[in-house]
């Protein structure tokens, strides 16, 4: 997947994506897991719903579904 715009303004934890570079999923996942990349988590979730605010969205219904009543997902918690 390619990284866009929105990932290079973050100032926290960082993968250190860098524009129009081409990462695999795999490559985000560990950056997610293993720095705690706040660019490489915004990048999968522009990769997965289009920006963060639809897959914040996404991921409130799978919560809803779950019946995970204390749980709430923000884009503040993301970043």
């Amino acid at each position: 997947m390619r990284v866009r715009g929105d990932v290079i303004s973050l100032t926290h934890q960082k993968m250190f994506l860098d524009l129009n570079t081409q990462v695999s999923v795999a490559d985000l996942n560990r950056g997610v897991i293993v720095v705690s990349g706040n660019d490489a988590t915004v990048a999968l979730a522009e990769h997965i719903s289009g920006n963060v605010p639809n897959f914040v969205e996404t991921m409130n219904k799978y919560v809803q579904q779950f019946g995970l009543k204390k749980i709430q997902i923000s884009p503040r918690r993301m970043v």
